[in-house]
C-alpha cells in the first residue's frame, strides 16, 4: 500500500487506513439501523446452549453477561434481573367522597313512608329495651316528623333545611319550647333519623344535636357487618381506651356527615376527615380499615404515612428538570428505570444525569440533539460544574463524572442486544481517565475520614484504640483513680493527684453518670479488709457490677499507707 500510494514514510500511510472513531460510529450506528439477521449454527450445535450464550438470540436477562471496561466502570446487563418499578406517591390527596348513586338505605327507602309506618317501624327496631324508653322514642319520633310536615318543601330533608336546623347555632332542642322532657325525645328521635339514614345531616346539625348512645343505635340500624367487625378489632388493637371511643364516635359521625357506608370509604376520605378534626382518632383505625380490605392494599400502613409525599416516578423526577430535547428525556428515563434497583439509586442517577450534565448541555447548547458532544462543549460542561449555583465551587464531581462515565459504555453494550433501541445513542464518552485519576485516592481518604469519626461500639474498643492512654506506673487498671483514707482523717475526700500520677482523659461516654465504690469502704460505711475484697471488687467492676453502672471498667483502688 505505501508503495502503490508513493509515500515516504509509513506514518504517512497510516492517516488513511485509520477509521476515525466518529466515522466507526457511523457505520456501526447505520448497520444496527437495518433489519438484524437471524442468527445460524451448525447442525453440531446443540440449540439450547446457542440460545444460552448467544447475545443476539437471548439477549436480555441473565444471560448478558457484564463486561468490565475499566477498574472503575462497569458496562450493566442488557436487561438485568431486577428493575425499579415506576415510583407511587404515599401521599394520600385528602378529598371528600362523592355523592354514592345509590345512597345507604339499611330500612329501606322511607322517602314515601308514612308517619304511622316510620313509628311502627322504630318501635319493632328497639323492641328489646324498656318499655318506657320505646315510648320516648316513639313519642319523639311522631312529634318530629309532624313539626317538620308542617313546613314547605317536597321532602323531610328539603323541611329540615327549612326549619334551619342544618346551620350551625340552631338544635334539634329548640322545638321542644322549653319542655326538657319533649327536649330529651326531640334529641333521641333526632339521632334516631339520621341512624336510619332518613335524614341527612350536616356536622354542625349533628354536634349541635348530640344524641345519646349513638355510636350503639348507629351500627344497630345500619344492618352493615362492617362497623361490628371494625369494632371487634378495636377492641384488640393497642390502643388507649379513650382512643378507642374516639375512633368510633368519628366513624359514625363522619359515616352519618358524608352519607355513605363503611364500604364506600375512599382512602382519600379519613385523611379528609383527619385534617379538618386533628387528634379525632382516625389514626388508630387506619391500619384496622387497611387489614379489613376496606381501603385498598396500595396504601401507606399508617395516617401519618398517607400525609406524606412518598416516592416519585422516574418520569416526574425526570420532568422537574424541564429538560428540552424530547428524545433525550426519553433516553434518560428509559435508562434510569432499568439501571436503578433502588430509589436512592435513582434520585441519584437523577440528579448526576439531568441536572449536573444534560440540563448544562442544553444551557450551553440548546440545539444539541444527541449524546455526541463536541470538546468546546465538553471543555464548557466541566467548567460549569465546577460551580454550583449559589457561585460557591463544587467540592465533589466525581458522583457526576462516574455517572457519566456509566451512561456511555451502558448504551455501547446494550445496542448489541438492542440496536434499534439504543444504538443511535452510541457516542464517546466525554468523561475520560484523566478527569477520574485521583478518584481512588479521594474515596480512600473518605473512607479513612469516615472510619476515624466513627463512635467506639464500646469503652473496651475505646481502650484498645487509645494505647496512649495507658494507666501510670504499669498499672492495668481503667482510667479512674481514686484514694480515699480512713473516715474522720484529714484527707477523707479524696486527693489532688499528683503530677506524676494525673489520671488520663475520660473517655467519650453517653449515659448515666457513674457511682464508684472507691477504697476500702463500701456503699454502707464498713470496711472491707484484706486484698482479696479489692480484687473481688475489681472483678465486678470488670463484670459491669458491684458498683459502676457504666461500661466494665475495672478502678484501681489505692490503700493508704497507714491503713
Amino acid at each position: 500500500m505505501q508503495t502503490i500510494l508513493r509515500h515516504a514514510h509509513l506514518s504517512t500511510t497510516a492517516l488513511y487506513t485509520t477509521v476515525r472513531l466518529d466515522d466507526l460510529l457511523d457505520r456501526l450506528a447505520e448497520h444496527y439501523r437495518g433489519p438484524a439477521e437471524p442468527a445460524r449454527w451448525s447442525a453440531t450445535y446443540d440449540a439450547d446452549d446457542m440460545r444460552r450464550y448467544s447475545v443476539t438470540d437471548s439477549a436480555v436477562g441473565p444471560s448478558m453477561r457484564p463486561h468490565v471496561t475499566s477498574n472503575r466502570i462497569r458496562c450493566h446487563a442488557a436487561e438485568p434481573a431486577t428493575s425499579l418499578q415506576d415510583g407511587r406517591l404515599t401521599q394520600i390527596v385528602p378529598e371528600p367522597p362523592p355523592v354514592p348513586d345509590r345512597p345507604p338505605r339499611p330500612l329501606g327507602e322511607l322517602s314515601s313512608t308514612t308517619v304511622d309506618q316510620i313509628v311502627a317501624l322504630v318501635a319493632d327496631e328497639f323492641a328489646d329495651v324498656s318499655r318506657n324508653a320505646r315510648a320516648d322514642c316513639k313519642h319523639g319520633m311522631r312529634r318530629l316528623l309532624h313539626r317538620l310536615a308542617a313546613e314547605p318543601g317536597q321532602t323531610r330533608q328539603e323541611r329540615w333545611e327549612g326549619v334551619g336546623l342544618s346551620h350551625a347555632g340552631r338544635a334539634i332542642a329548640d322545638l321542644a319550647d322549653g319542655d326538657p322532657k319533649w327536649r330529651s325525645r326531640l334529641t333521641r328521635a333526632a339521632g334516631i333519623a339520621f341512624a336510619m339514614r332518613l335524614i341527612h345531616p350536616t356536622e354542625d346539625a349533628l354536634r349541635a344535636t348530640n344524641a345519646p348512645q349513638y355510636t350503639e343505635k348507629f351500627p344497630a340500624l345500619s344492618r352493615d357487618p362492617l362497623p361490628a367487625a371494625f369494632r371487634t378489632r378495636l377492641q384488640r388493637h393497642p390502643v388507649s381506651a379513650g382512643g378507642r371511643k374516639s375512633a368510633i364516635r368519628h366513624r359514625c359521625r363522619a359515616l352519618t356527615v358524608y352519607g355513605i357506608g363503611l364500604a364506600d370509604l375512599t382512602p382519600g376520605v379519613p385523611v379528609y376527615y383527619a385534617n379538618a378534626h386533628p387528634g379525632c382518632g382516625i389514626a388508630s383505625a387506619w391500619p384496622l380499615l387497611r387489614d379489613m380490605g376496606v381501603l385498598p392494599a396500595w396504601v401507606p400502613h399508617t395516617l401519618q404515612d398517607a400525609r406524606v409525599r412518598g416516592r416519585q416516578s422516574v418520569d416526574d423526577l425526570v420532568d422537574r428538570h424541564q429538560l428540552h430535547n424530547r428524545e433525550v428525556r426519553d433516553l434518560l428515563v428509559n435508562y434510569i428505570r432499568r439501571r436503578a434497583v433502588d430509589y436512592g439509586t435513582l434520585d441519584n442517577l437523577v440528579r448526576n444525569l439531568d441536572r449536573h450534565f444534560w440540563k448544562i448541555v442544553e444551557e450551553i447548547n440548546p440545539d444539541q440533539a444527541n449524546l455526541r458532544l463536541g470538546e468546546e462543549i465538553v471543555q464548557a460542561w466541566k467548567e460549569r460544574l465546577l460551580v454550583r449555583q449559589d457561585g460557591k465551587p463544587r467540592q465533589h464531581i466525581d458522583g457526576p463524572f462516574l455517572a457519566v462515565r456509566a451512561f456511555y459504555p451502558d448504551l455501547q453494550t446494550w445496542s448489541a442486544a438492542e440496536p434499534e433501541r439504543w444504538g443511535r445513542w452510541v457516542a464517546s464518552c466525554p468523561i475520560r481517565d484523566a478527569d477520574l485519576r485521583w478518584f481512588h485516592i479521594r474515596r480512600r481518604r473518605l473512607q479513612e475520614r469516615m472510619a476515624a469519626n466513627r463512635p467506639p461500639a464500646n469503652a473496651s474498643d475505646w481502650w484498645r484504640s487509645s494505647p496512649s492512654t495507658s494507666p501510670p506506673n504499669g498499672t492495668a487498671c481503667a482510667p479512674y483513680w481514686t484514694w480515699r483514707n480512713e473516715p474522720g482523717s484529714a484527707s477523707s475526700s479524696p486527693s489532688a493527684a499528683s503530677p506524676g500520677n494525673a489520671p488520663p482523659a475520660r473517655p467519650p461516654f453517653v449515659g448515666p453518670t457513674p457511682r464508684l465504690r472507691t477504697g476500702p469502704w463500701d456503699q454502707q460505711g464498713h470496711r472491707r479488709t484484706g486484698t482479696s475484697d479489692a480484687r473481688g471488687e475489681q472483678r465486678l467492676l470488670a463484670m459491669g457490677r458491684g458498683g459502676v453502672e457504666t461500661p466494665a471498667w475495672p478502678v484501681c483502688v489505692a490503700r493508704n499507707s497507714s491503713s
